[in-house]
């Protein structure tokens, strides 16, 4: 019997992986006065897709390893540890890039476009702490789901679930901290715009632009 429900399960949980990017292609497709949000854009501050895939993919990097380790430990093999961490890493990946997507698309932090502001890791944290309880509701229950589809057991899916849990959370707050850190550092990084435009500020009056040697 634990065959077929195994398809059934991953077939609805597919569906619904779906439907999530289903949805975050037509917010990113649409335009800003049906959105209410600025376009797309490569500029820190605007929703990225790219950048949230991103940031999604260095996370899931990050618990691959303790997932392997809690599902092999709880379903009593390797085989099945590879299993429910592919299932629950696809997941993720798409489940990850739709809210961090959603949130800079809806909630953008304010830009640091001229570089002269400072890294505000209260706010950062504050951030996170949002984006984290909007994901894990839904991330929680596909991964209890899964695990208990497989093993049959309420035991370990309660037991190695929180395990999994646990180590993913504290994953989740530094991927997004050092991704808050470095997209600050890389605006304060850029050249301005008369430096960008590469030609020289607009001369006031009185200065007289300097001569080119030949």
């Amino acid at each position: 019997m634990r065959p077929p429900m195994l398809r059934r399960t991953v077939l609805a949980a597919g569906l619904l992986l779906g439907g999530l990017l289903a949805q975050t292609e037509a917010a990113r497709s649409a335009t800003p006065s049906e959105t209410g949000s600025p376009p797309v854009g490569a500029q820190p501050g605007d929703a990225s897709l790219t950048h949230s895939a991103e940031k999604a993919a260095t996370f899931n990097i990050a618990v691959v390893l303790t997932n392997f380790v809690t599902f092999s430990a709880g379903t009593g093999s390797f085989i099945g540890g590879g299993i429910l961490t592919a299932f629950n890493v696809a997941k993720s990946l798409v489940l990850y890039t739709a809210n961090d997507y959603a949130w800079d698309t809806y909630f953008p932090v304010e830009p640091n476009k001229e570089g002269n502001k400072e890294f505000d890791a209260s706010h950062s944290i504050w951030r996170t702490t949002q984006k984290y309880l909007t994901y894990k509701p839904i991330s929680i229950a596909i991964k209890f789901a899964s695990i208990f589809v497989y093993t049959g057991s309420i035991p370990v899916m309660v037991v190695y679930g929180t395990a999994a849990e646990v180590a993913s959370t504290g994953v989740f707050f530094l991927n997004n901290f050092a991704w808050d850190a470095y997209d600050w550092s890389w605006a304060v990084s850029q050249p301005k715009d008369d430096e960008a435009l590469g030609g020289p500020p607009p001369l006031t009056l009185g200065q007289r632009r300097p001569e080119v040697s030949r």
